[in-house]
């Protein structure tokens, strides 16, 4: 009987120390300070400029229309969160995680975001314009009408994303696997995407005015009144495998 209650109480115990960490410690009272945990709470439309919250706890959170211009996020964990319209402009959020996050409409801009992962999250509208964002993972994001003007996304992950519409003119692009991604209507002019996989892409009506695509791949990609008008496709690999020569612009030769 002793040994049967013994056991009863470690399950107890060891079911609210698994619990505790998304529950129990969660104080939404609590003021902004590194490791956090903010899960759940609603602080929608504050004013949070330079707010020091690195590997803070901030699953499911309520940021819709919040300041968080130049806050430091550095390994937060910003999960199933509504940043829907959140001004995040110059904020500090490498290896930031937002899997599934609502972003609509939020301003990334000049933000700092290597190795974020935005994965299955909505960023439609969402302003990327001049951020750093090496090493991200937008795999599955919407991020329809989106702008990454100028931004750095070298060695980004875009495979299967919703990306029509959306702006890439300037952006540094070498290396990102845009696999399956549905890029019609986007703007790709003056960017640099050599190396780059577009396989299976869809860019119809996409713009590549001027960008470098060196030894980028195309293959099976839609490429229906796609302009290359000027495009750099030195060794690139053309949707039907052809491989273009070392002097074609504009046109595969």
């Amino acid at each position: 009987m002793r040994l049967l209650r013994f056991k009863q109480a470690f399950l107890l115990l060891l079911m609210l120390l698994l619990v505790a960490p998304n529950s129990i410690f969660a104080a939404c009272d609590d003021a902004a300070a590194p490791r956090v945990n903010w899960s759940y709470c609603d602080k929608s439309g504050l004013d949070l400029r330079s707010v020091n919250l690195t590997k803070a706890t901030l699953t499911g959170i309520n940021f819709e229309a919040a300041n968080l211009s130049h806050a430091l996020l550095e390994n937060a964990d910003l999960g199933f969160s509504n940043l829907k319209g959140a001004i995040l402009s110059g904020a500090r959020m490498e290896k930031a995680r937002l899997i599934a996050a609502d972003a609509s409409n939020a301003d990334f801009s000049d933000a700092l975001l290597n190795a974020a992962k935005f994965s299955r999250s909505k960023l439609n509208s969402a302003n990327f314009k001049d951020a750093q964002i090496s090493r991200g993972d937008f795999y599955e994001a919407d991020l329809s009408q989106a702008d990454f003007s100028n931004a750095i996304l070298k060695e980004s992950n875009f495979e299967s994303a919703q990306l029509s519409k959306a702006h890439f003119v300037g952006a540094k692009m070498q290396n990102s696997v845009l696999k399956a991604a549905h890029l019609e209507d986007a703007d790709f002019s003056n960017s640099q995407l050599q190396k780059a996989i577009l396989n299976k892409a869809d860019l119809r009506n996409t713009r590549f005015l001027q960008a470098d695509l060196t030894k980028a791949s195309l293959r099976d990609a839609r490429i229906e009144q796609t302009n290359f008008s000027g495009a750099i496709l030195k060794g690139a690999t053309w949707n039907n495998d052809k491989h273009c020569r070392s002097r074609s612009i504009g046109v595969c030769q």
